[in-house]
């Protein structure tokens, strides 16, 4: 047997009376997600071991969406391409007259500014 990751138990609370303690595998397993495993207890060098053994007639693992790259070239690859569409999406919005607000049909030139009510618990407050 290899070691193949140190990890350390976390835990998991589905509901307040139950807690679960939860093992993480290395992330290049991400393939087992879904999959039905059997545990078994045992020791090794005089500590308690678990053995974990992939159910091979179980159903097929659910497909899990890649991995995203958090490394600084990524995020900058991805602020730079995000930044490109947003220039894009303002110069298609530009092209188009701004209109003017209405509301039931009836023009309000100021827009909200023009709507006056005298029942301050109809006002939205706005910051």
């Amino acid at each position: 047997m290899k070691e193949i990751a140190r990890t350390t138990v976390g835990r998991q609370a589905a509901n307040p009376k139950c807690v679960y303690p939860i093992v993480r595998l290395p992330k290049n397993d991400g393939n087992l997600i879904g999959r039905h495993v059997v545990l078994y207890e045992s020791s090794h060098d005089g500590a308690r071991a678990f053995l974990i053994v992939l159910e091979e007639s179980a159903a097929q693992p659910i497909a899990q969406p890649p991995c995203v790259e958090t490394s600084q070239d990524a995020v900058h690859t991805r602020l730079n391409e995000l930044e490109k569409r947003i220039r894009d999406v303002e110069g298609r919005c530009s092209d188009f007259p701004h209109a003017t607000p209405t509301i039931g049909g009836v023009a309000y030139p100021d827009g909200p500014a023009e709507i006056r009510t005298q029942d301050l618990r109809h006002v939205k407050a706005t910051s």
